[in-house]
């Protein structure tokens, strides 16, 4: 126990060379970021997705008058074909 050093004030350096905390900061950060990226470019993928399925569903009743659970079903199938709807995997 009398070998034991009372220096608190250097006791964390070996600490620092293992751990560099503003480093560990800024990686979580950038995973953050990644994570923003990826959420905003699934619901644009997503989006996009639906306006093409719109698009067909339009262009399948041109001339007609479907009911709107007509539409909706029409759209639902080319978003699951496509890999976005809700019935998608």
């Amino acid at each position: 126990m009398a070998d034991l050093s009372r220096d608190t004030d250097n006791a964390h350096s070996a600490l620092n060379q293992i751990f560099d905390k503003e480093k560990e900061q800024n990686r979580v950060k950038e995973q953050q970021l990644l994570g923003e990226i990826g959420v905003q470019v699934i619901d644009i993928t997503r989006t996009h997705a639906k306006v093409n399925a719109t698009e067909k569903a339009k262009a399948d009743f041109q001339g007609k008058k479907p009911t709107e659970a007509e539409f909706n079903q029409r759209v639902e199938k080319y978003l699951t074909e496509s890999g976005f709807g809700t019935r998608a995997m």
